[in-house]
Order: structure tokens, then sequence, then C-alpha cells
């Protein structure tokens, strides 16, 4: 009896739902904390996506972040680099 090859990208999008509730129960219980129920200041989540922008800007300046891809970025650990003799 042979089994039916599966595609592990719709196996995954079909359960795409349910794997995420079970990561973020999981998470929950680790960790202890509940989910943030009160919604942030409008002003506030604006200036969040400023440092955001800025923080990926200087990452990319200095050339510790890289894009190779328009989904798919490299990050340099520049504490890891070897100096090269």
């Amino acid at each position: 009896m042979k089994s039916k090859p599966i595609n592990y990208d719709t196996y995954c999008q079909e359960r795409a739902s349910e794997l995420f509730q079970s990561r973020v129960t999981l998470r929950r219980k680790q960790t202890k904390r509940l989910p943030r129920q009160r919604l942030r200041d409008p002003e506030e989540d604006k200036l969040l996506g400023q440092m955001i922008q800025a923080r990926y800007r200087r990452l990319i300046d200095c050339g510790e972040l890289e894009q190779i891809g328009p989904r798919k970025w490299r990050w340099h650990f520049v504490e890891f680099d070897h100096p090269t003799d």
C-alpha cells in the first residue's frame, strides 16, 4: 500500500490558523503573559513605525542589514565577524 504524496506548502496553508493558535497558546504558557488588550494610541503607533523605519535605514546604511530579495534579508552580526588576516 502506497501513501499519497503530500504537498507541504498546501498542508501548511490548510492548517495555518490551527498552527498559529497552537504557537500563541504555547508562547502564552511559556511567558505567562496575556495578549495586549488595549489599542495603541494613533500617535504612539505612528512614532513606533517611524522608529522602526529609522532603525532599518541605519542598519542598511552601515551595512549590517542587507536586502537579498523582495522579502529576504541578511543580517551581518558584527560581533561574530572574524577579522581577516
